[in-house]
């Protein structure tokens, strides 16, 4: 009785495995083909002009930016900014590879700086 509630039990774990291993895979793939980086979603530039230096915040006053800015981030810097813990945004999240920035940093700043200047 105990060998066969055993085999039962681990036949369970077995199947709850490989049923989630694919979705687990997917994620990794979205993080992968993002280089590691996480989409943030920036709909308040000013938690970015918090953090902004004086040349920064030239680049964005006088950027034509709409929001939401859509910056690239590695997913230590989306993790702060978005409240979100890493393995969280490791897994994929419940929006796969993005977050939306609930306050700033000045990693973020930096980062979205380049990217708009690149733009």
């Amino acid at each position: 009785m105990l060998k066969q509630a055993m085999m039962t039990a681990a036949l369970l774990v077995g199947t709850t495995a490989a049923v989630a291993t694919p979705a687990t895979a997917q994620n990794r793939n979205v993080l992968n083909q993002q280089g590691g980086l996480v989409n943030v979603n920036v709909t308040n530039v000013d938690i970015l002009k918090n953090f902004a230096n004086n040349l920064e915040l030239e680049v964005l006053n006088n950027a034509n930016i709409s929001v939401p800015i859509v910056v690239q981030a590695p997913i230590n810097i989306a993790a702060q900014v978005c409240g979100v813990a890493v393995n969280v945004l490791a897994r994929g999240g419940p929006a796969g590879a993005t977050c939306d920035a609930m306050q700033g940093s000045e990693a973020l700043t930096d980062l979205a700086v380049q990217q708009l200047t690149r733009r």
